[in-house]
């Protein structure tokens, strides 16, 4: 389906060879989004360039390219590429990482062993142990990855009290399960000073956390390939929650790669991830790429745990 809709946009391209009514396209393509599915980000290809990622610039870009190219045999159109300079990346903005001490824990689990009700234990108290360790290096804060308690932690108290304890200790952010009469979630749990709260994910992945189709498609889907789960519910907005004085944007995953997230430009955000789903692929490579798209652009710090992926932190 995302590949028939792209094709109506890349069909034009190739049927034409007026360089400007490409140019357009892609430019209008940059604004669309099949299914809710964005990762087709044309500017994303400047990030580790000396070029910019904002929308003018790409305008600049485009429209540059096609009128050497379509110029290219006149004397002058060498000329033309000195405009690129309007579309140069200068930023002027310090961002600092957060004043305080944040561990990444990277896990690698795969998929097909991380639901299985007898590996459930044995991943528990992994994550038990990363979070001891936490605390022995002198860390301020913990970030496990998305869903690394594979379980609806808030029908478990026993591993609830577990983490509230060792929450007094260091801070604890890490992903799993919410479950009540309302839906089921993907959310973030937050456990700080032997209190915790829940975060939960705005932006689902299309066809994976929620059907973006009329109804009676989304039961007949969720019914033949989701043994007849529900979609997840979403948060209506973005979450911030605030650590040790300091706030963090919420962000799980794709959404992290998504423009909704980054409204009001914020200056920190704690994102997890499980890209298990999507091994082998250069899907971790164009998730981090993604990342730095929308940190330069709205100037923002990533820190990213992530399952089968590097974590790292973006600025």
């Amino acid at each position: 389906l995302f590949a028939f809709i792209y094709m109506l946009f890349f069909a034009p391209l190739a049927l034409t060879y007026n360089y400007f009514i490409r140019a357009l396209f892609l430019f209008i393509l940059s604004f669309y989004e099949p299914f809710d599915f964005n990762w087709l980000q044309i500017e994303a290809i400047f990030v580790q360039s000396y070029l910019g990622v904002q929308k003018y610039q790409l305008f600049i870009i485009l429209a540059t390219l096609a009128t050497f190219l379509q110029f290219r045999e006149k004397k002058f159109a060498y000329a033309i590429p000195l405009v690129l300079l309007l579309a140069l990346h200068v930023d002027t903005t310090s961002k600092a990482l957060a004043p305080l001490k944040i561990k990444l824990v990277t896990t690698n689990i795969n998929q097909e062993l991380k639901w299985q009700i007898n590996m459930q234990d044995k991943l528990v108290e992994n994550n038990f142990k990363e979070i001891r360790i936490a605390i022995h290096e002198g860390y301020e804060i913990v970030v496990l990855p998305e869903s690394t308690f594979p379980l609806f932690l808030n029908h478990r108290a026993d591993l609830l009290n577990r983490l509230k304890k060792l929450s007094e200790d260091i801070s604890i952010v890490t992903g799993a399960l919410y479950g009540d009469s309302r839906g089921n979630y993907n959310v973030t749990y937050i456990f700080d000073n032997g209190e915790y709260s829940t975060a939960n994910k705005m932006v689902l992945v299309p066809f994976g956390e929620y059907i973006p189709l009329p109804k009676f498609m989304r039961h007949f889907i969720n019914e033949m390939f989701f043994d007849g789960a529900e979609d997840y519910t979403p948060a209506l907005k973005p979450t911030d929650y605030t650590i040790k004085g300091v706030k963090f944007r919420n962000a799980i995953c794709y959404e992290v790669t998504c423009e909704e997230i980054y409204e009001n430009d914020p200056q920190y955000i704690i994102a997890m991830s499980n890209n298990a789903w999507f091994t082998p692929s250069i899907e971790p490579t164009l998730q981090s790429l993604l990342m730095k798209y929308y940190a330069q652009k709205h100037h923002s710090v990533i820190y990213h745990s992530a399952n089968i992926a590097k974590s790292i932190i973006i600025k």
